[in-house]
């Protein structure tokens, strides 16, 4: 797993690309919901930022999140890492979660 613990505390912006309803159920705190679909049209948007660490995640890491990854990969920023263990993963680690839209 990359330190997204770290990575958060440091103020990294962490992205739920699950649809809107998964991420009501439960998503990461802080977290901002941005399906994959509507992260494709904001892409070149989030490249822009450049001051942070950007932590994108899906349910369980090895989907919508690597695609995720890619989209801001190939839109230019280097810094986007994707959550391998995702949603389920931190949870099941005990990390901080919260449920509601946001």
């Amino acid at each position: 797993m990359i330190d997204a613990v770290s990575a958060i505390a440091t103020g990294a912006l962490v992205i739920d690309v699950r649809e809107r309803d998964a991420f009501e159920r439960g998503h990461i705190v802080g977290a901002l919901a941005v399906p994959l679909e509507e992260l494709r049209r904001r892409a070149t948007e989030f490249a822009g930022i450049t001051d942070k660490e950007l932590i994108i995640y899906c349910g369980d890491g090895s989907t919508l999140g690597p695609e995720g990854t890619k989209v801001l990969n190939d839109a230019r920023h280097p810094d986007a890492k994707n959550l391998t263990e995702g949603y389920s993963g931190w949870k099941t680690a005990g990390h901080p979660v919260a449920s509601g839209a946001k």
